[in-house]
């Protein structure tokens, strides 16, 4: 059995949008196949976490690159799981499940009735962020996390 598992960001680039971006764990005995997580949506109407157990890297067409966030995450913090279900079924999805996605942050233009003034824009990067702060204040990953995070590509 494995002491340390790695932990990737999975980055779906796109010329004109923010790039996607989610936390990729690839399965010990399929590298190709493991478990994402992430925050789906848009701002303007919103976003919702999500867990994919057994997500196929291979079928995933588009701009796509990785970068290691960690390759010393302690084994016991990870399960390899064939569950659909929504239930957490270790501690980094369950780490997840305590970070709200990012609710609407932009408003239409025709609505009069709203204050004007500056918001700020949440997106799945964002959301990353704020888990990947979650995973290194939980000891699971080591601060040098944060600063991968920062530099990785955000287009």
């Amino acid at each position: 059995m494995t002491d340390h598992r790695s932990i990737y960001i999975l980055i779906f680039h796109s010329p004109i949008f923010p790039a996607h971006w989610a936390l990729w764990i690839p399965s010990l005995s399929q590298p190709k196949t493991g478990k994402i997580i992430n925050a789906v949506g848009d701002p303007s109407s919103g976003f919702v976490r999500e867990i994919e157990r057994q997500f196929n890297l291979a079928s995933v067409s588009g701009s796509k690159s990785t970068v290691l966030l960690s390759d010393r995450v302690d084994a016991k913090h990870i399960l390899d799981s064939d569950s659909s279900g929504p239930e957490a079924v270790d501690q980094v999805e369950k780490i997840a499940c305590g970070i709200s996605p990012p609710e609407k942050s932009l408003h239409s233009a025709q609505n009069s009735n709203l204050p004007s003034r500056r918001v700020e824009i949440k997106n799945c990067q964002t959301w990353l962020r704020e888990y990947v702060c979650a995973l290194v204040e939980h000891g699971i990953c080591d601060a040098d996390a944060i600063g991968v995070l920062d530099r990785a590509p955000r287009n």
